[in-house]
């Protein structure tokens, strides 16, 4: 699945423990989401476009 990020810029965890940046309008492909991710996506800050 792949994401666009919408909010400020912010390190995340991924599910296999890797930290990546995100920034407004970055795209991120994501197999596992972990619960950080998760919330984010509740929050409409990650929107599924994929």
């Amino acid at each position: 699945m792949k994401y666009q990020y919408l909010g400020p810029q912010t390190v995340a965890e991924l599910a296999d423990g890797k930290r990546v940046l995100l920034c407004k309008g970055s795209v991120l492909l994501v197999l596992i989401l972990s619960a950080q991710l998760k919330a984010l996506v509740e929050k409409g800050l990650l929107k599924e476009i994929a």
